[in-house]
Formats: C-alpha cells, structure tokens, sequence
C-alpha cells in the first residue's frame, strides 16, 4: 500500500500490532501500535481488506469511522461501474494521477460522480484508496460518462482525448490554482487563448498612440517590434499609423522606418530556468516551437496593402542572429517587445542598451509584462527588473496598455 500512497499523501505512519512485519525500516516511518493511533494527527487511517479486526482497534481508540478506508482493488468491469454509479448526479472520469488526480477528485466529487480514473498508470492514482476503477485511454470511446475532467496544464492528454474521437462538449478543463472549469476544448483554442497576448482593439488604439506620441514629441528613431508574426495585426496598428501620420507631421523627424524581427518558426527553445519553470512553458503552451503566425510574405504582403511607400525591413531568424543587423548609430523611438519569453526580452533589450539604439523619450512596451500571473520571478518582468539592475536608466512607468501589456518611456541611462 505504501507505495500506492506516497505518489499523493504523506505516510506518517505505520499501524500494526506487530512492527516487525512493516515497512518502516526502509522508508524510515513511525510505527504505531493501534492503542496509540488516538494521538497521531491523521486524514485517513488505510486498512487493507485483509485486516477487518483493526477496524475495531481503530474504533476503540476513538478514530471517527469517516477517517477509516477499508480498501480493495477493483479491476473495471461494466456491471461494477453500474452498481456503483448515482444516477441522480453526472458521471464524470477523470484523467491524470497522483496529487493532481486526486486534487480534482476533492474538487469535483461533491457534484459529480467519479465513476473512473483515466491512466497508464493506476498505481499511481487515488483509485486503491477510493475504490474507484481505472481506464485505459483506449477505453474511453466504449465507456459510459458526462465529462471527462483533464488539468488545462495537460496539453497531451487533451490532445489524446481528442484524437479518440471524444466530443468537444464533454471534455473540461480542470485549473488547480483557480478551482475551476475552463472553458476550452480545442487543443487549438488552448493555445491561441492561453499564451495571453491576443490583441484586442483597445490595444490596437494604443498602439496607434505610442506612434502619435513619438511623432509629436519628435522623439528621435525608428519603430521596431520583437516578434511580429503571430497574428501580425500590431504590426498592422503601427504601420497604419506610421502612414498616416507621416503626412500629417512631416515636421517632426519623419518618416520612420519600420524595422520588424521574428523567427517565423514559433518560439526558441528554453534554456533558462527562468523560462523552464515558467507555468506557461511548463504547461506547453509556450514551448519550443509553439505560436508559429503568419509566414513572411503575407506579413509583407499586408504591409503593401496599408502603404506601398511605407519604408520597412523584415528580419527572419532568431533574435541572436538578427540584432547585429541593426546599423551602428540607429536611434529608436519606440519598441515593441511581443518576446513572449524571459531569454529572448532579455537578449533585445541587453543589446539595445548595450549598443545605445534607444533615444530619449523612447517608449518600451512589452506585450507579455503580465502573462505567467504577472510574476517577477519569470518573462518580461524578471528581464526588465535585470536590465534595471545592470543598466540604472531613467525611465517613467506609464501603466498598462492593455490586459497583458505593459509600457515604459526611458530617460536616459
């Protein structure tokens, strides 16, 4: 039993009259005559099936009967699943193991029926303790259920769930830090929603602003933005107003040029911990190749049709490999860093500084400032709160720009 249990609780203890016979001296656990169970401070006390007399024992000491778990294995079978189901609330099954299948169960099992788990690995799920049987995912299309619940971090499993031909309706997304069902099916949606920077015409306006102001102020450069291909509409906003404002302010340092960076093969690899540990990499969201947009030339394509003067330059590849083609001497009056990742605002932003690409009243804004739950510890924030560190420029915080991004105008440094 101890090795079922350990994947999901905390073992404190051993119960038996007779220590010898226990496991305790390899796993270092206490042991516990039943006479002394009163004093341990326990959610569950586990008895085997074999051993129906310690359920008195336990009962004389005063263990309240909710406390005991009389436990036996039950393989799956269609007339044990009947007999044990309530009819009078959904049936739900439940994909993963562990702590995370049982932290589901808890949430879950006051309004539904957990009428299986789903895994490879029923040792490690809470079924022995719950007497709930275990499926294979092969099982799933032929077994009879309401919803089948998977953490939203488990991209492979929706993924599974949906290659067995299991509806859309009956999949739910289970969130461990909100407690909630989400609602997203599609493996597809999950990733278009989830990497948090979808552009929104609120943030379009602003985007547009961040031109106006350059152009007023007469703050000196070019325009460039880091990662323009998932959607490509900022790059839209920010071309469209380059080209309408240059005719409106000729006076003021104009025109601008448009200088655009992106792989145009989703996202690079994670080296850092910074990254690796994020949620959103973790969860597969922001992996290695993820987020792949539109190609180059429809990028370029859509350029041409907002302005066919409009001076741009696209650079294709990672951002290791393109900064070093910004010419010495080049001013910028405004970035867009749509990084997504720690490693990769950190490395524009390292080499802007460095190089002295960026002017007064240059405006930053980073599309990611609030994704991975706004956490100092990972993306644009941690990268920023480094540059501060190494570089001590002067800068004004000026707010949001949109749910997920933030911007700052620099001062100098």
């Amino acid at each position: 039993m101890l090795g079922h249990y350990i994947h999901f609780f905390e073992v404190i203890a051993f119960c038996d009259n007779d220590p010898t016979i226990t496991g305790s001296t390899i796993q270092h656990i206490l042991i516990v005559h039943p006479a002394l169970l009163a004093e341990l401070d326990f959610d569950y006390l586990v008895i085997d099936e074999a051993y129906p007399a310690m359920i008195n024992q336990a009962k004389a000491v005063g263990v309240a009967n909710e406390k005991i778990k009389l436990v036996q294995r039950i393989p799956y079978t269609p007339e044990a699943s009947s007999a044990t189901s309530e009819k009078s609330l959904p049936h739900f099954v439940i994909v993963g193991e562990g702590q995370q299948a049982m932290d589901m169960y808890l949430h879950y099992r006051e309004f539904a029926n957990i009428t299986a788990f789903c895994s490879d690995q029923a040792e490690t799920t809470p079924s022995f303790l719950l007497q709930i049987p275990v499926l294979n995912a092969s099982e799933l299309p032929t077994f009879p259920f309401d919803l089948l619940i998977i953490d939203a971090k488990n991209v492979a499993g929706i993924q599974q769930a949906q290659e067995l031909g299991i509806p859309a309706e009956r999949i739910e997304l289970f969130s461990k830090q909100n407690k909630r069902w989400l609602p997203i099916i599609e493996k597809e949606t999950l990733e278009s929603i989830c990497h948090l920077d979808l552009p929104t015409q609120e943030t379009m306006k602003n985007l547009y602003l961040g031109v106006a102001y350059i152009f007023s102020q007469a703050v000196e450069g070019d325009i460039a933005e880091f990662g323009c291909s998932s959607t490509g509409k900022s790059t839209m906003a920010i071309a469209q107003a380059i080209s309408q404002l240059k005719g409106i302010m000729p006076e003021t340092k104009s025109p601008r040029k448009l200088l655009l960076f992106d792989s145009f093969q989703g996202l690079p690899k994670s080296n850092s911990e910074a990254d690796t540990q994020s949620p959103l990499v973790e969860s597969g969201i922001w992996a290695h190749g993820t987020l792949i947009g539109i190609p180059r030339i429809e990028l370029a394509m859509n350029l041409e049709r907002i302005d066919k003067s409009l001076d741009y330059e696209i650079f294709k590849g990672w951002f290791s490999e393109t900064l070093q083609n910004i010419p010495p001497g080049t001013k910028l009056a405004m970035v867009h860093l749509d990084c997504d990742l720690y490693e990769s605002t950190l490395q524009v932003l390292d080499y802007l500084f460095t190089h002295q690409h960026l002017s007064e009243g240059c405006t930053l804004y980073f599309d990611d400032w609030n994704c991975n739950r706004a956490s100092d510890e990972f993306g644009q924030r941690k990268a920023w709160s480094e540059i501060v560190a190494k570089f001590n420029p002067s800068f004004s915080d000026m707010g949001h720009y949109s749910w997920a991004g933030h911007r700052k105008i620099l001062h100098s440094f």
